[in-house]
């Protein structure tokens, strides 16, 4: 499915309003590209700094002007130069313009360069939804967006989601931000506890005696980092390291030697045990679903 014109004005007008807005909040920021895409719109945008707060303000006045029904309509001049004649305040990315040039006017707000479809009154794009803010790179800035039908079909299901999430951990709007910074530092504890009993795991496990020595670890939930900055420090006393460890769908593995040769090794265990993964001839990661085949077949090869 494209999209039809009229839709994509709905979604392009409400840009230019959330710009303008944040251009007047945030110095040294400008638009440099807008996608318009069936599922979701995007901004790349230059700025020094932005943050979330700072676009959660700019689409509250956003969702105002929005609401005011200002009429907007087009105008057309030879030149860029004959346009900031009389609008010397204009948002225009020049470099990008030459010859004619068409005026966008949204009466009493935003005066722009732009070639994009646009509605007659700002009331016809009904909301604007930001719902995502990623820093690119350099001074470059993603914000993803919603307007039109969609912003409030949108709405609706994050509210939905966000009421559920209320009701699931039994408090109100206001408590919610503490519960949730209490569980973060919570599980940040617990990841901590993980890799320093990893860590201790990969440290005291005794190697085995067989067709080669080898280090064999089987537990659920490791930080697998931790266990291999470990192993690779064991790899001289042992002729092979395995690692399998759930991760709560799916049994991850290391495989490392600084010894023998572990492709065909790797390649039958994904075979076997229907894995997959990659790596180099000493050291090989990824996952298998059949643990109890996976596990027979890498012990038959060290026994």
């Amino acid at each position: 499915m494209t999209l039809d014109e009229y839709e994509i004005a709905r979604r392009h007008t409400a840009e230019h309003i959330f710009m303008k807005t944040l251009v007047d909040m945030l110095e040294n920021t400008r638009v440099v590209k807008v996608v318009h895409e069936e599922d979701i719109n995007k901004i790349i945008l230059e700025s020094d700094l932005i943050e979330w707060n700072d676009v959660v303000k700019a689409s509250i006045k956003t969702n105002e002007v929005i609401q005011e029904g200002r009429d907007v309509y087009i105008e057309y001049y030879d030149s860029i130069e004959e346009a900031k004649r009389k609008y010397p305040g204009i948002r225009a990315y020049e470099a990008r313009i030459s010859g004619e040039v068409r005026v966008v006017v949204i009466n009493g707000y935003d005066i722009s360069a732009c070639k994009m479809p646009h509605v007659s009154n700002t009331r016809e794009c009904i909301m604007f939804l930001p719902v995502n803010l990623t820093k690119v790179k350099g001074r470059l800035y993603e914000v993803e967006y919603y307007a039109g039908s969609q912003a409030i079909h949108n709405a609706v299901k994050y509210i939905g989601r966000f009421i559920e999430i209320l009701r699931k951990f039994n408090v109100d709007y206001d408590k919610i931000n503490k519960v949730l910074d209490n569980m973060n530092r919570e599980l940040s504890s617990l990841k901590r506890s993980i890799k320093e009993l990893s860590e201790y795991i990969a440290k005291n496990t005794p190697y085995i005696d067989g067709k080669y020595r080898y280090l064999y670890l089987e537990y659920p939930y490791l930080d697998l980092d931790a266990v291999g900055r470990v192993l690779s420090k064991r790899l001289d006393e042992v002729d092979v390291g395995i690692v399998f460890s759930y991760d709560g769908e799916k049994y991850r593995f290391i495989l490392a030697s600084s010894k023998i040769e572990l492709e065909d090794i790797f390649k039958n265990l994904i075979n076997v045990a229907d894995g997959r993964g990659g790596g180099r001839r000493d050291w090989y990661m990824g996952y298998i679903k059949d643990i109890e085949k996976g596990k027979n077949f890498i012990l038959d090869q060290m026994e």
